[in-house]
């Protein structure tokens, strides 16, 4: 076993490792059903603080989002090595991702993408160029993202 977590409500306990699944277990310590995550050890997991998501990260890179009865809603992609760790932000919106790439990511759960990658900066750059009158351009061309 490799990662621990308890629900908010504190009636399901989930656990995962090597096995590259996620298990959940009832407070009577009975299990309840055993998720087939990752197609590498899974490396952490964590309830929201809402107790609507699951996130689990993986030696495969992949981060998975499950709903509190383990239907997977997303994977999100984007470290190019093993995610050790997660967390959700205190609204459940978000959640941080550290990996043996050496990245922290902050991820956007409501639009599933990351929150720190080239393309999020490029548009708000853009609109800020479309909305700001005084900023002086030498072309009408405000499209500088790829």
């Amino acid at each position: 076993m490799r990662a621990v977590a308890i629900s908010p409500n504190k009636q399901i306990i989930a656990t995962a490792g090597k096995e590259q699944n996620i298990k959940l277990w009832n407070i009577k310590g009975e299990l309840i059903k055993i998720i087939s995550a990752h197609s590498g050890a899974v490396l952490d997991v964590e309830f929201s603080p809402d107790g609507q998501k699951i996130a689990s990260s993986s030696a495969d890179d992949t981060i998975k989002i499950w709903d509190a009865d383990g239907k997977l809603l997303t994977t999100l992609r984007g470290h190019s090595d093993r995610v050790w760790d997660v967390a959700f932000s205190p609204n459940s919106k978000q959640l941080a991702s550290v990996s043996e790439d050496k990245l922290v990511k902050l991820w956007d759960l409501e639009r599933n993408h990351n929150l720190d990658t080239l393309e999020n900066g490029c548009r708000w750059i853009e609109d800020y160029l479309e909305t700001n009158a005084q900023v002086k351009q030498d072309n009408n061309d405000n499209d500088i993202c790829p």
